[in-house]
């Protein structure tokens, strides 16, 4: 107390444990233990989907909002307890707005935070948002290729599956709109 006291009086002089420094390194623990710990949370789901969406920010940089989604079952005296979590994970500045930025931009992420694709799942809610989608499949599919070709293992074998789905998605919404 007294050294807090003292500080707060200016008669520590330099750094010490109230300075800013100091400061911005707890909020960036603790920070990183909140998302390590909706990682983990997110990991031990069976299913989880991304949620990603675009907009500037006040000095006209374009950010991607990465949402996580995830369904979390427990069992307590044999009764099942099923709860939706929904969590903010970052913000991604992004160079453009072409879809194999994008897409690189997200898959980035995604090696980073060791998020693996194959138990990830999403929904699109109408054909409304099918529709724009439908004239950019080709450049979510182009795009994919290439990264299927830069990148070895695991990420690789999950694009060219993720690539697969997409033939089979682009011919059912030109069959649905």
């Amino acid at each position: 107390m007294e050294h807090l006291h003292r500080t707060k009086e200016g008669e520590n002089k330099g750094h010490h444990y109230l300075g800013k420094e100091t400061k911005n390194q707890i909020i960036n623990l603790i920070g990183s233990s909140i998302t390590n710990n909706i990682l983990l949370m997110m990991k031990s789901a069976k299913y989880y989907c991304i949620i990603l969406d675009c907009t500037q920010d006040i000095s006209n940089i374009e950010q991607m909002t990465v949402v996580v989604r995830f369904v979390q079952e427990t069992k307590l005296h044999g009764v099942y307890d099923v709860q939706i979590w929904e969590h903010f994970l970052a913000f991604l500045p992004v160079p453009d707005s072409l879809c194999s930025t994008l897409m690189q931009v997200v898959l980035k992420f995604l090696e980073d935070k060791k998020i693996l694709l194959c138990n990830m799942r999403g929904q699109e809610r109408t054909t409304d948002d099918l529709t724009p989608l439908r004239f950019q499949i080709g450049d979510v599919f182009d795009a994919l290729v290439q990264i299927s070709e830069k990148f070895n293992g695991m990420t690789a074998h999950e694009t060219r599956l993720l690539v697969n789905q997409i033939k089979i998605y682009a011919f059912l919404t030109s069959l649905v709109i």
